[in-house]
């Protein structure tokens, strides 16, 4: 297991730390030095508070490489992709939709058709 020798700025003690407990946040905007890539964050087992420290680039790109976790930007919620559980409402499959399934299917070039992007189906006619 990778370890890093840290040491505190709030209480001053050093501990040896196993690299995936280590958060590194990359977030330019706090940062006035050019040479700091982020902040390498851990919580002191003497004091056990939240310690942030920053870093420079090359020490960051050493820690996640040897398995730091990165921390960015948070994800607005209307930008991630839908989930399975939540699967995006439709008018329901009637009998005649069904029909239609079962004879595209019975096409030679049925594969074809189910993973050609509709905008290019679009685009190309009906077939």
């Amino acid at each position: 297991m990778n370890v890093a020798t840290i040491e505190c700025p709030r209480c001053g003690s050093v501990a040896q730390l196993a690299i995936p407990a280590l958060l590194i946040e990359v977030d330019g905007a706090d940062l006035v030095d050019d040479r700091l890539g982020g902040t390498v964050v851990w919580i002191c087992g003497e004091c056990t508070d939240l310690v942030a420290n920053p870093i420079q680039w090359a020490l960051l790109l050493s820690l996640v490489a040897a398995g730091a976790l990165l921390v960015g930007e948070v994800v607005e919620s209307d930008a991630r992709p839908s989930h399975p559980e939540h699967p995006p409402t439709g008018p329901p499959f009637t009998s005649d939709d069904l029909l239609e399934l079962y004879e595209a299917c019975a096409e030679p070039e049925w594969l074809d058709r189910l993973i050609t992007p509709v905008d290019s189906a679009r685009s190309e006619g009906p077939r």
